[in-house]
């Protein structure tokens, strides 16, 4: 390596080290240069946190949501640059002490250059222990708009940019090491976010080759091989896979070209993937959101034929857990409906509540909930509530069906009442994950309530049988929670627009007993 001459001179072969010196750095003086002017930070959000991407071994990453939502670090890293290479090893030390701060670590190379296979023996032949992304076709890139390698960022939970620039001032410029360092802002950044320190988002020069990665787009075009396999892979296949929620699988080069058309429609309108809020306005786990750029190029390739590509240039198999799988391990209790419910054919969608004993002995705090559709194909969404007035049994009586309905969703309850003796504990929705609360937090259940389970049918053209399953996981020691957990609705239903109204509002408020924190 280069770099290594600046320090092994050695007696009677200065002239031969001054030699290789010249060579090596004439040679790079074409890559490699210094940003004389460290680049302003804008306030805008950038994207970044939610995002998904696969790893180098075909895990699905959500860049600062691995967890909980949280602040990020990346560092973009390059296959052929001497000054990257040498911080690589150092890398190591910086995402444990990330870990330990709660903030995600990534390293990130972005070259179309490069493969999968190529990354992978780099990561292998430095012992790299932290996730490493492959942005395969500059969609991080285009996000954070790296200047040179290595150039690091830290992004915070609420996707601003907090730091940007150098890892440490080990390099005064190309060629140029000082002999001590005395600055290392990418450590004291994650230091102050974990100190939660109020934070003036801050840029350094960073040494290292220029970032010109995708001046000229994908190498070869858009293919489905090299960028519309990883983007599916990332964000679809674990709903469109065999038994998954979604009507057809979206695995394999077949399945995905011959609805090409389709996947770019419906993804361009933001039908698809599933997700309604406005990112501009707010964060939220577990968010599903394709950027631009990856909008684009779903669209190109639908547009130019849809080609495959070289398989050789496929990401490696994503990484999930079995459709009949309970995704945070062996549930304390499993509820199921005592009997299937039969969706007709025809006719408008359903909204069906089934009551289920809990079949609780003692008293709990739920500290997590799962929820299995029996027929993915019809259960569009499902709310889960604790109800122990007795109404929900009552009306389940008088209904001949399996179940009973009621005038819209959620009015089995009468939520304003103190007395009412119910609120939500969980949900689910296609493509939502499972997840603890936070540590110490639960929702209290006490023994001999009835668990409520609502569902929303869509009806598919055949009579099909549903026969869904709620699991719920307890704390191990209840009397050491600090507090307790309770889901609320909020709303209103008086939306009557105006035509060509274009700045409709409704202000809706509720008052709460005491203090709260909104959690997820």
């Amino acid at each position: 390596m280069r770099v290594s001459f600046f320090y092994v001179i050695v007696s009677g072969l200065v002239s031969v080290v001054l030699i290789a010196l010249v060579t090596l750095v004439s040679q790079a003086t074409a890559r490699e240069t210094i940003i004389s002017v460290p680049p302003p930070i804008s306030d805008e959000p950038v994207f970044i946190i939610g995002t998904r991407v696969l790893d180098l071994d075909g895990n699905i990453r959500r860049i600062g949501d691995e967890d909980s939502v949280r602040p990020a670090a990346l560092v973009f890293l390059n296959s052929y640059c001497t000054i990257s290479s040498r911080y690589l090893p150092e890398l190591n030390v910086l995402a444990e002490t990330a870990r330990k701060a709660e903030v995600d670590f990534y390293g990130v190379f972005s070259d179309p250059q490069l493969s999968w296979e190529d990354i992978r023996k780099i990561r292998d032949d430095y012992g790299l222990t932290f996730p490493i992304l492959f942005d395969v076709s500059g969609d991080i890139a285009s996000r954070l708009k790296p200047l040179v390698t290595p150039e690091a960022f830290v992004v915070g939970a609420n996707d601003r940019i907090l730091y940007r620039g150098r890892i440490d001032n080990r390099f005064a410029d190309i060629g140029k090491l000082r002999n001590k360092i005395t600055k290392f802002e990418l450590s004291e950044t994650i230091h102050r976010v974990a100190s939660q320190t109020k934070l003036e988002p801050t840029s350094t020069q960073a040494v290292g080759c220029f970032f010109e990665a995708w001046k000229k787009g994908p190498v070869g075009g858009v293919t489905y091989s090299r960028d519309i396999a990883p983007l599916l892979s990332a964000n679809c296949v674990e709903c469109h896979r065999p038994k998954g929620v979604a009507p057809f699988p979206l695995q394999t080069y077949q399945q995905a070209s011959q609805r090409a058309d389709m996947i770019a429609h419906l993804t361009g309108t933001g039908f698809m993937p599933p997700w309604r809020s406005d990112p501009a306005y707010g964060r939220f786990k577990d968010e599903r959101i394709l950027s631009q750029r990856q909008l684009e190029l779903i669209k190109t390739w639908a547009e130019v034929g849809t080609p495959e590509g070289d398989p050789a240039h496929l990401p490696p198999e994503v990484k999930l857990p079995p459709t009949d799988a309970w995704r945070l391990g062996k549930p304390d209790i499993v509820l199921t409906l005592p009997e299937p419910y039969q969706v007709p054919a025809t006719g408008p969608d359903i909204y069906r509540y089934f009551v289920i004993p809990s079949s609780m002995v003692k008293n709990e705090y739920m500290v997590a909930l799962d929820f299995r559709p029996g027929e993915p194909s019809v259960v569009h969404h499902a709310i889960v509530y604790v109800d122990y007035s007795g109404r929900a049994r009552h009306l389940d009586a008088e209904d001949p069906e399996l179940g009973f309905s009621v005038s819209g969703t959620g009015d089995f309850m009468d939520w304003q009442s103190p007395s009412s003796n119910g609120y939500i504990i969980g949900g689910w929705s296609p493509g939502a994950y499972a997840h603890r609360y936070l540590e110490g937090y639960g929702v209290p259940l006490a023994k001999g309530g009835d668990i409520v389970l609502e569902v929303h049918y869509r009806v598919i053209g055949k009579t099909v049988h549903d026969q869904s399953t709620i699991a719920l996981y307890f704390a191990d020691e209840p009397l050491k929670m600090k507090g307790y957990v309770q889901g609320i609705i909020m709303g209103t239903n008086n939306i009557n627009i105006p035509p060509g109204e274009e700045n409709y509002w409704r202000h809706i408020w509720m008052k709460l007993p005491g203090g709260a924190t909104l959690t997820h």
